[in-house]
């Protein structure tokens, strides 16, 4: 990624799909010969959130078809039964998504995320808004600073 002069990179996720430098966060990611490059400016970020999807009826169904061999006298179909709810156990894990959005008021970055914790998460959009803080606070180079009297 070029970099203009002053600019320094803060944070990037796993695999470096969401980069957050001084001056702006990119998504850079490429799938199946397709790439989308997004870059917004910290001046314009308006918002930056985190979603995450799960599907908690998997260890549910899990949990009702685990424990109906066990109420039942014959328990032949036991084995059977407890790989269904195994494969309902890891196709819970396998179906959790987390996208984070970084919006302003032209567009938005939506950026699926594997293999980071809930807490990097939280600490990338933390460090987003603190740069953007940060950013904000500062006099544009060149630009003449003024005290309130």
């Amino acid at each position: 990624m070029y970099m203009v002069p002053g600019e320094r990179e803060l944070m990037a996720t796993n695999g470096d799909i969401l980069v957050l430098t001084t001056h702006r966060v990119r998504m850079a990611t490429e799938r199946l010969g397709q790439g989308h490059l997004m870059s917004i400016t910290l001046d314009s970020v308006a918002s930056c959130g985190l979603a995450t999807r799960t599907y908690p009826m998997l260890l549910l169904l899990a949990a009702i078809i685990g424990t109906v061999p066990l109420l039942q006298q014959g328990r032949d179909r036991m084995p059977a039964l407890w790989i269904v709810a195994g494969i309902c156990v890891v196709g819970y894990f396998i179906t959790r998504a987390s996208h984070l959005t970084i919006a302003s008021a032209g567009g938005s970055i939506h950026a699926p995320i594997s293999g980071m914790n809930h807490g990097d998460l939280i600490n990338f959009v933390d460090a987003v808004e603190e740069a953007k803080l940060a950013y904000a606070t500062r006099a544009p180079s060149g630009a003449p600073t003024t005290t309130a009297v």
